[in-house]
């Protein structure tokens, strides 16, 4: 399967946060390519020496992106027009951003791929990683959403359950072109366990580097 993995090379808030050193002089970007061995890896970033250094070390293909940041939505229907090169409109491709290295302390790759292939096969467009979501939720009159503030514990009341949504997944490219998006609107829920930290901060950095340490196996 291909593995679509984009990123950028500089980025702000974070320094370098995709490929600075992570673990053992081994980046995010380079621990997430391991996590899909024997997978097609596709880089999708701005054209860069580091970029190519990266590709050719790893054997992966390469997207070259535009400049231009102009949100997921254009980022998504940009790399679905140049993928056509590699995939067929209906071939699954799985969608991964680096970031999120530390879903692979409770799950494998290939996990979420046989999901995904199991997926289309039972007619879903697409399958998205979601994770529970338990925090406390206020409707628009700032009144408890999701939990009851009883005397027992606020998770045990059968509340319905709610989930935060990723831009991750297995897709195709005929998906990702109509809907701008990794996923369509008949998607198949992969339901992602704790612990994890999306990086976009240094201190998310540091946070999902004492996590893989203490966790990752």
């Amino acid at each position: 399967m291909k593995i679509v993995i984009p990123y950028r090379e500089h980025s702000e808030r974070c320094r370098n946060k995709n490929t600075k050193p992570f673990i053992d002089q081994q980046s995010i970007l380079d621990l997430t390519i391991e996590q899909f061995k024997g997978h097609d890896i596709v880089l999708a970033a701005i054209h860069s020496d580091t970029t190519e250094e990266i590709a050719k070390r790893h054997n992966a293909e390469r997207i070259d992106l535009s400049p231009n940041d102009s949100g997921w939505s254009d980022l998504n229907y940009e790399i679905s027009q140049k993928i056509k090169s590699l995939v067929s409109k209906d071939e699954p491709i799985c969608f991964w951003l680096a970031t999120e290295i530390t879903f692979f302390i409770n799950h494998t790759a290939d996990e979420l791929i046989t999901h995904g292939l199991q997926s289309q096969d039972d007619g879903f467009d697409s399958t998205m990683v979601v994770r529970p979501f338990k925090h406390f939720l206020l409707n628009d009159k700032f009144k408890p959403d999701n939990f009851n503030a009883g005397a027992w514990h606020p998770y045990s009341q059968d509340l319905d359950p709610k989930f935060t949504v990723t831009i991750l997944g297995v897709t195709t490219q005929r998906t990702m072109e109509k809907y701008r998006y990794v996923f369509g609107p008949n998607a198949n829920p992969f339901i992602a366990n704790q612990l994890y930290v999306d990086i976009d901060t240094e201190e998310e950095f540091k946070i999902a580097q004492i996590l893989w340490k203490a966790f990752a196996k």
